[in-house]
C-alpha cells in the first residue's frame, strides 16, 4: 500500500501479484484503477469478493474505484 501512496503503481503491483488474499486481490484492483485498467480492476474485485464478501461494502464507496462508480460490469460485481 506505501508503495501505491507513493506512486510506485507497477512496484506496489508486483507486492500485490505475491500476496493471494482477499485484500492482495483488492489492492491488484487499486493498482489497476489507477493504471486505468479496467479489466484488472474488475477482475481482481471479483475474486477478492469471493474470498471476502464484506470488500463490496468497501469497494463501492472507495474513491479508488469513483471513474467505476457509473460502469455497469462495476456495478454487476454488486
Amino acid at each position: 500500500l506505501a508503495l501505491l501512496l507513493a506512486g510506485k503503481a507497477d512496484a506496489a503491483k508486483n507486492t500485490f501479484n505475491k500476496v493471494e488474499t482477499a485484500k492482495g486481490y483488492y489492492g491488484r484492483a487499486i493498482v489497476g484503477a489507477r493504471l486505468s485498467e479496467e479489466a484488472t480492476v474488475l477482475d481482481n474485485l471479483r475474486t477478492a469478493f469471493g474470498k471476502d464478501a464484506s470488500l463490496k461494502d468497501r469497494a463501492k464507496e472507495d474513491v479508488e474505484f469513483r471513474n467505476y462508480f457509473q460502469n455497469e460490469a462495476f456495478k454487476a460485481l454488486f
